[in-house]
């Protein structure tokens, strides 16, 4: 939205800093949160890994393959992304 100079702040700091506006979705996912903070927080708990060796343990490799996401990073994927996984985690501990 806009961009701070440093003389905003005190003590000013050594880089321009940026306003910016979030919008909340409208519609909320349906899967429970801990599902989806569970996957999060593997898929991040290891920085700089591929999420195949992040999630180990956690969603099976042959599940992220399926939904192409074996060669990524947690930084690559969408909310959207991190949402699928915990749907099949909700799906595989109903059982």
């Amino acid at each position: 939205m806009m961009i701070l100079k440093p003389g905003s702040f005190s003590p000013p700091p050594k880089v321009d800093s940026m306003v910016i506006r979030l919008t909340r979705r409208e519609v909320l996912p349906k899967i429970e949160y801990k599902l989806l903070r569970r996957v999060v927080k593997a898929a991040f708990g290891q920085r700089r890994k591929k999420l195949s060796n992040s999630l180990k343990g956690t969603i099976p490799n042959e599940v992220l393959k399926e939904l192409g996401f074996s060669d990524l990073r947690a930084e690559q994927l969408s909310v959207d992304d991190f949402l699928k996984m915990a749907e099949y985690l909700e799906s595989k501990e109903q059982f």
